[in-house]
């Protein structure tokens, strides 16, 4: 069933994340470089910029195995003036979907480095000290090491319908 607003889907949006900036001390955007996350990017920088918050943290775990295109926007993304990077190229075990005999694909491997779909960005994070190599995991493990101490809102866009 669907409920409709007199508010528009985008004023809604801003207002959440309005309401997000005044709940969080820290707000950090995952950014896959869809066009989900690139459009709530967009919006949290819009709220960042009105509560005077910027550089607005994003962060993107990357697999290697990436489309070349995605690392394109990812690079752009990242070396914004109004963006705090937060680029992880570290070693992570992932399913392996692509393969009936390996159950896990193994990135950023230091041993197969002749065999990355392309190179460390200089500004990437390249260690892993979470805890755990699992790519699921890694998310939530990075907010709670790294933001123990404040209360941080992990924000990420998702269709629900298209």
């Amino acid at each position: 069933m669907k409920i409709y607003s007199k508010e528009n889907a985008f004023d809604s949006a801003l207002n959440r994340i309005r309401y997000l900036y005044e709940e969080f001390e820290e707000i950090i955007v995952g950014f896959s470089a869809g066009k989900d996350s690139v459009a709530t990017l967009e919006m949290a920088l819009i709220v960042a910029k009105e509560k005077k918050r910027l550089p607005l943290k994003v962060l993107f775990i990357d697999q290697e195995a990436e489309w070349q295109g995605t690392i394109d926007l990812v690079k752009e993304t990242m070396y914004r003036k109004d963006i705090e990077p937060l680029w992880f190229q570290m070693p992570m075990v992932i399913s392996n979907n692509a393969s009936s005999t390996e159950r896990f694909s193994y990135c950023w491997n230091e041993e197969e480095k002749d065999l990355w779909i392309h190179e460390k960005d200089p500004i990437s994070i390249k260690e892993n000290t979470y805890g755990t190599d699992r790519f699921h995991e890694l998310f939530g493990e990075i907010i709670k090491q790294d933001y123990k101490d404040k209360k941080a809102c992990y924000l990420s866009g998702v269709r629900t319908e298209e």
